[in-house]
C-alpha cells in the first residue's frame, strides 16, 4: 500500500474510496460495521451514498453477479524500502469454490476500483485445499484412487 500517498488523501476522499466510514469500518450508507450496505441509498444531493466503483461497490457479492468469497486480511508493516517509503501492506487470504470466482473479481477491482490509486499489487497463488477425509480415510484421498 502506497500509505504516505493514502495519508494525505482527506478522510472524506478515503471513505468514499472504501465505501466505509474509516471510524467504524460501517458502509456509508449504514452506522455500525456488519450494517448490510445498501447499494441504492442516495444523499442529499441524490448522488448514490456508497459510489459504484468504490471498494465495497465493486467487490460486494450484490454487484458482482452473486459471487461469495471468505477472506480474511493481515496488515504488515517491514521497515523502511530501498527509496525510504514504508514497506507496508496487506496478505489477503480468501477462499472460494472456484477460482475463476475470485479471478474475475479481481479482473473487475483491477479495472475499476478507486483504491488502485494506492496499492501495488506484487504476487499471488492459488492452492487446492481437498475435503476434510471421510472417517478411515485420508486427506486427499480421492485424488489418488
Amino acid at each position: 500500500m502506497l500509505l504516505e500517498t493514502w495519508d494525505t488523501d482527506r478522510i472524506g476522499n478515503q471513505q468514499k474510496i472504501f465505501g466505509r466510514t474509516k471510524d467504524e469500518g460501517a458502509p456509508l450508507s449504514g452506522e455500525a460495521e456488519f450494517d448490510t450496505p445498501n447499494f441504492t441509498a442516495k444523499g442529499p444531493d441524490g448522488d448514490p451514498l456508497i459510489d459504484p466503483v468504490s471498494h465495497i461497490g465493486l467487490a460486494a457479492r450484490e454487484n458482482n453477479d452473486g459471487v461469495v468469497i471468505r477472506r480474511r486480511s493481515y496488515n504488515y508493516t517491514d521497515g523502511l524500502d530501498a527509496n525510504g517509503q514504508l514497506n507496508t501492506g496487506l496478505l489477503f487470504i480468501s477462499y472460494q469454490k472456484d477460482p475463476q470466482d475470485f479471478i474475475r473479481l479481481q479482473n473487475r477491482l483491477g479495472a475499476h476500483d478507486l483504491l488502485d490509486q494506492y496499492v501495488r499489487h506484487i504476487g499471488s497463488a492459488i492452492f487446492a485445499i481437498p475435503p476434510a477425509p471421510k472417517e478411515g480415510h485420508y486427506i486427499g484421498q480421492g485424488l489418488f484412487s
